[in-house]
């Protein structure tokens, strides 16, 4: 006789494994898998996960920013690496969830959910094969409404609790959902000290009232039944569209041999009276019926708190392995060594000190200011020990002098001149001073920071502009726009530009310094971002890289 879960699957059922261990998800053979941040956590202390996230961590590293910056980047690839591996192992989709604190965000949910589509895209995956998962908050449901009809981008609404949810996610148009099970029946059992057969189990019920209204009025909106808690209430769905299962409770099926008949029809749903509500555009009628169930508010509160905090949790690993991985600073009043600064630095953090080190004002008793070219003591040295486990290079820097840098432009056109940069402190905003010849009489011309400081190939190998945060092309005064967006300048009658401005996103001090990084002026005017085609929103169509210069530090 065939296995309880080969019966399962022959009642019409998908099953899914609710796991992020890549083992459990081959024994078993489903059809799709499910991750959370909770399950990645799980998976994250076993050491056969080391490399995946070792990967993470360089990967996190290399996208330089802030600390946090780095966490967030590396959290999001191991997300993806592990859907990665996951979709080896089965046929059909990966559930990717977006990040629990934006669960009444729905831009933030949209835009984290636009870039996990965009890292499992450099992975070389389709996104027809990821389902992006979010809460059913009114604003995860609205999210997911305009991630289905803007983008084709597939959604799992999870964390569902009630019909009112399932509704509007329905409406919505999400491609499935995740009705809770176990959950609904631990908070009846706490409320009313009452224990629950499989049958009368309420959130068999909830599951079975939201499959039976989906079929009833032909909504397309895959129903799958979540978090179980025993093998009585699996079989009680037999015949929901999907079942997500967990390790422990596949290996029962797998185990068993107990009939499991098909409980779950769409053709007797027709005959059901239920009466049909509408809730997507009316959010006032949603959120007051929605609150009318205490159970949902109060299971749907719980749940985003949970995978926040087992987000947290990862993220706190994650910063420990990146800040081990880089080493600490501490003050030290012998000189310099190579040795002690190259070891598990990137070179940008390298030039971050080294460029910066003219300006800065060490903790007492040190209060000597090195001159740049001089010596370098006293300065910093890597240190295993370090005065708090959270603190990085910058952070233990207390006070930092005007910073001041020069760029020499030049190239194998006419353009020459010079570019200065002034910044008082970290949080101060930028001055910017340009005095360039050689340009087109009364012309404007694109000027930019990029990424590298590298002119060995001329003005080409500086690279694109430099946009740390990943944003689209834009002027200075735009919210959208790359850090080294700086807009044009303006030529007089005898193609001279001569000008200045300020700018609060370069910088000279901190993690995002542009020195080491190169100016480019361009022939061409920049539009800014306006042009209506997609090359405009990467270099706003500057044209070619007559001249440019390194950025370096100034006396």
């Amino acid at each position: 006789m065939p296995s309880s879960l080969e019966q399962l699957k022959a009642s019409g059922t998908t099953v899914v494994c609710d796991s992020g261990d890549f083992a459990t998800i081959s024994k078993y053979n489903p059809q799709d898998a499910t991750t959370n941040p909770s399950l990645i956590l799980a998976a994250s202390k076993k050491p056969d996960y080391a490399p995946l996230i070792d990967a993470a961590v360089a990967y996190g590293k290399s996208k330089g920013g802030s600390i946090d910056d780095q966490v967030d980047a590396t959290l999001d690839n191991l997300l993806v690496q592990f859907g990665k591996e996951i979709l080896k192992l089965i046929p059909g989709k990966v559930s990717t969830e977006v990040d629990a604190r934006f669960s009444f965000d729905t831009k933030a949910s949209v835009e984290k959910a636009l870039r996990i589509i965009d890292l499992y895209k450099e992975q070389g995956i389709s996104k027809d094969r990821i389902l992006i998962k979010i809460a059913s908050t009114w604003e995860g449901i609205k999210a997911a409404e305009i991630l289905q009809s803007k983008y084709g981008i597939n959604t799992n609404l999870t964390l569902m609790f009630s019909l009112v949810q399932a509704i509007a996610a329905a409406e919505a148009g999400a491609f499935l959902i995740s009705p809770f099970v176990g959950r609904i029946l631990d908070w009846y059992k706490a409320a009313t000290k009452k224990e629950y057969s499989a049958s009368e189990d309420p959130g068999v019920k909830s599951v079975q009232a939201i499959f039976n209204y989906y079929k009833k009025y032909g909504y397309n909106t895959i129903v799958m039944g979540a978090s179980f808690r025993n093998v009585g209430e699996i079989t009680e769905l037999a015949g929901c569209d999907y079942l997500t299962i967990s390790p422990n409770l596949l290996e029962d099926l797998y185990n068993s041999q107990e009939a499991v008949p098909k409980k779950l029809d769409a053709s007797n749903a027709s005959s059901l009276n239920i009466e049909k509500k509408t809730y997507i555009n009316d959010e006032a009628t949603f959120r007051f019926d929605f609150n009318e169930e205490q159970m949902a508010v109060e299971k749907l509160r719980e749940g985003i708190s949970k995978f926040a905090a087992d987000a947290v949790t990862l993220k706190n690993i994650l910063k420990e392995k990146i800040e081990k991985s880089r080493g600490c600073v501490r003050r030290e009043g012998g000189p310099l060594r190579a040795s002690e600064l190259v070891i598990g630095w990137k070179l940008s953090e390298i030039r971050d000190l080294l460029m910066t080190k003219a300006r800065w004002e060490l903790e007492a008793p040190h209060k000597k200011t090195v001159a740049a070219g001089r010596s370098l003591s006293p300065i910093f040295s890597i240190s295993k020990s370090c005065q708090s486990s959270h603190q990085t290079p910058k952070e233990s820097i207390k006070s930092v002098k005007m910073v001041k840098a020069v760029a020499v432009v030049r190239g194998d056109s006419t353009v020459k001149g010079t570019v200065t940069f002034e910044q008082e402190s970290e949080s101060a905003p930028t001055t910017i001073s340009w005095n360039i010849s050689g340009n087109d009489a009364n012309a404007e011309r694109g000027m930019h920071i990029h990424a590298f400081g590298d002119n060995t190939n001329g003005c080409t190998s500086a690279g694109p502009h430099f946009n740390p945060h990943s944003k689209g092309h834009g002027a200075p005064t735009d919210e959208d726009r790359h850090v080294g967006d700086l807009g044009n300048v303006k030529t007089d009658g005898q193609g001279n530009a001569v000008g200045s401005t300020t700018d609060k996103l370069i910088k000279l001090i901190g993690a995002e310094s542009i020195i080491g990084r190169t100016v480019v002026v361009h022939g061409g005017t920049d539009d800014l971002g306006k042009g209506g085609n997609e090359e405009s929103k990467k270099t706003g169509n500057a044209g070619p890289r007559p001249a440019c210069g390194v950025i370096g530090i100034s006396a």
